[in-house]
């Protein structure tokens, strides 16, 4: 999983912060991007555990040995009326 990914990318970030001299500018760097990071990867987590809708969930094929751009189908919205409702 992509959050499992994202964590030990920090893990190593933060293991390689603390063999740099806190006085040089890498060692800041690393770890103000590997707590960025930290926090992407709560949104992530999230992600993966939303539960998905059914119709998103249907099987899709995609075929990468022609070049002809075939666009996903369109969706019509639903129109609200008179009264607001769609």
């Amino acid at each position: 999983m992509l959050s499992d990914d994202i964590t030990n990318l920090c893990r190593a970030m933060f293991i390689q912060a603390t063999e740099i001299d806190q006085s040089d500018p890498m060692h800041q760097q690393l770890m103000r991007f590997a707590g960025r990071l930290q926090a992407c990867r709560e949104q992530v987590l999230h992600l993966e555990r939303a539960c998905v809708p059914e119709a998103a969930r249907r099987q899709l094929v995609i075929d990468l040995s022609d070049d002809r751009i075939v666009p996903f189908p369109k969706f019509k919205r639903p129109v609200p009326d008179e009264g607001g409702a769609a």
